[in-house]
């Protein structure tokens, strides 16, 4: 409590050209300064937490929408690895492959192993 209040009245008096600065500024100052970290280490850690917090939690919603698209009753069994490729096709699209890296890839996946193919 005593480093906010002893903050407060230093940032009173640092007004940047007449106006005050906006939160993100004053946290910029907090991480930046060297001598500002020393003297507030609790604001200075506060500060830290606030700049890397994100904003917002939509893309982490999006997210798990996707997974919960990939994850059905029918697909209960794939991997970690598996779900993860998946998630990421379908979050950033898929490569645009040209003819002849496609023709590796075919003859790629014959040589691997024999498949059967139920018919």
């Amino acid at each position: 409590m005593y480093e906010w209040k002893t903050f407060r009245t230093y940032l009173l008096t640092q007004k940047q050209g007449g106006k005050l600065m906006t939160q993100r500024e004053v946290c910029m100052k907090l991480v930046q300064d060297g001598m500002l970290k020393d003297i507030y280490p609790q604001l200075s850690l506060a500060a830290e937490i606030f700049l890397i917090a994100p904003i917002s939690t939509a893309t982490v919603e999006r997210d798990f929408s996707t997974m919960n698209r990939i994850l059905t009753k029918l697909r209960n069994r794939l991997t970690t690895k598996h779900v993860d490729q998946l998630m990421r096709i379908s979050m950033e699209g898929t490569n645009t492959l040209n003819e002849e890296m496609k023709d590796e890839i075919i003859n790629y996946w014959k040589k691997v192993k024999p498949r059967r193919l139920a018919v």
